[in-house]
């Protein structure tokens, strides 16, 4: 699913919430999408302060350390010394998996 489909969807479905018979949301396309990039920014803030995001039911996404270590060259059988780095981690939780 590309990124328009999916904020039409989830326009779509908060459109539809409703209490007491009421709507209680009336959102655009520009809106959901604005909402979109906003939580795309704030993850992105978060791992690269090094933070751990979650979003219960969902996602995790970890930062990890990984430290400096030499690797092999499969072709050459050089040695090669990789430099430290991060990486992030991604780990499907209970509604999702259970979705899958």
């Amino acid at each position: 699913m590309k990124k328009t489909e999916f904020v039409k969807n989830v326009t779509n479905i908060v459109r539809g919430y409703e209490k007491d018979g009421e709507k209680l949301f009336d959102v655009t396309l520009k809106e959901t999408d604005a909402y979109m990039n906003a939580f795309k920014e704030a993850v992105l803030a978060a791992m690269a302060d090094g933070e751990e995001v979650a979003w219960p039911g969902l996602v995790k996404f970890t930062v990890l350390d990984v430290a400096p270590h030499t690797a092999r060259n499969p072709r050459s059988g050089e040695t090669i010394d990789v430099p430290a780095k991060k990486k992030v981690k991604v780990r499907a939780l209970g509604e999702l998996k259970a979705s899958v």
